[in-house]
């Protein structure tokens, strides 16, 4: 939990936020700090001195731009007197630098600093976010560095949820659990569409002899298998995740075959269409069936062939899809594209400009997913994942 700090220590820009609640041990420090240019000596020694005093911190990042593109980390050398200092800095409060490429064209600028061997994990830079120079920087941190308590911390503030109390069927109210169970489906029901455009329906029998077979590879899935998550429930099949990263050598060749001539056929095996289906509650009236939405544990080798199939879709309209598109794509989100557009508005606004925002909320869209398939194919999707989608 991320609570209101204690402390929030701000000198030339230097800001550290404790995470706090957990254990006395295994709190953990994160400090983000920026290095105006032409910053004298004076101004330095003081952020050095703000650095060690931070180091009381038993877990400690540290993001920077400390402006010494002439450090080799590799080495531990630097050309310039500032430059050394700050090394020197580092040294002496024992903290280890992570990053090694380039972060703004080909200057290792910004850092990543720790102060715990294995305390980071997924560490990544990827291209400029909107009209920044510079690269965007990713890590994960380690849950296991900040003790049990975490865990204690978190179960006891989880909540037992409670059940579904009466539902609306028409005009009446029913409490019965098979009752609300027969309305909440009628409800999710109604609302989703199976409807398959007509293109679809004539698929099987449009398919170019040209176009190259489809073939799922082995290793793919084998890959795949070993990077399910042994946490995740299981769907109605009632075959764990678990088992299947455990068995993935075996299992790989079989579920490739299998998911091959799914997709060239484009026969959806009736077991990965079966779901066990959970409402969740969103906002209004808990007796409206309507302010409920179905979250679905369908079967994992059906999420595996989803998966391989978003790749092959991915591919082929990857070229298609703009910038301005954060939702569903890889290395973006809605934060992304917050981020963004804060920046397009503060720059129109600092010379003074007028900022239009037009907000679009589209009801129940992905209840009508099955309509796409038509658009699929002209945008020139290959006939066997659009044959696929429509009969999923």
């Amino acid at each position: 939990m991320v609570s209101r700090p204690d402390f929030l220590t701000m000198y030339n820009e230097l800001t550290q936020v404790p995470v706090r609640g957990i254990v006395s041990k295994g709190d953990l420090t994160v400090g983000i700090y920026y290095q105006p240019p032409n910053q004298d000596n004076k101004t330095d020694e003081a952020i050095f001195g703000s650095l060690k005093q931070a180091l009381g911190q038993q877990n400690l990042v540290l993001m920077s731009d400390f402006i010494c593109p002439d450090i080799c980390w590799k080495n531990n050398t630097a050309a310039h007197m500032s430059s050394i200092k700050f090394l020197e800095c580092v040294e002496d409060c024992f903290l280890i630098q992570m990053l090694d490429v380039p972060t703004r064209n080909e200057a290792l600028l910004d850092l990543l600093l720790k102060n715990e061997e294995n305390l980071l994990c997924n560490i990544s830079v990827s291209d400029s976010l909107g009209c920044s120079d510079l690269n965007i920087m990713e890590f994960g941190i380690l849950l296991s560095m900040l003790k049990k308590g975490f865990f204690r911390y978190l179960n006891n503030k989880q909540k037992q949820k409670d059940n579904i109390g009466p539902l609306l069927n028409r005009s009446e109210l029913v409490t019965s659990n098979a009752e609300k169970a027969e309305v909440l489906n009628t409800f999710f029901t109604s609302v989703f569409t199976s409807t398959v455009g007509p293109l679809a329906l004539a698929i099987k029998i449009q398919v170019d002899a040209n176009m190259d077979p489809l073939s799922v590879k082995e290793e793919l899935v084998c890959k795949l298998l070993q990077e399910l998550d042994p946490y995740k429930s299981m769907g109605p099949n009632n075959i764990h995740p678990s088992v299947l990263r455990e068995l993935a050598d075996i299992t790989a060749r079989l579920l490739s075959i299998i998911f091959e001539k799914s997709w060239r056929l484009g026969d959806i095996p009736e077991d990965w269409k079966k779901a066990n289906v959970t409402p969740i509650y969103k906002k209004g009236l808990k007796e409206d069936p309507g302010n409920y939405k179905p979250i679905g544990f369908t079967s994992t080798p059906g999420k595996v062939m989803e998966r391989i199939l978003l790749g092959a879709v991915t591919s082929q309209v990857k070229h298609m899809i703009g910038k301005s598109q954060h939702g569903f794509t890889k290395a973006t989100s809605c934060l992304t594209n917050l981020i963004i557009f804060y920046d397009k508005v503060t720059c129109s606004l600092d010379v003074e400009g007028a900022v239009d925002i037009v907000y679009l909320d589209f009801s129940n869209t992905f209840d009508t997913v099955p309509l796409i398939v038509d658009k699929l194919m002209c945008y020139g999707l290959d006939k066997w994942s659009v044959w696929w989608v429509g009969t999923g």
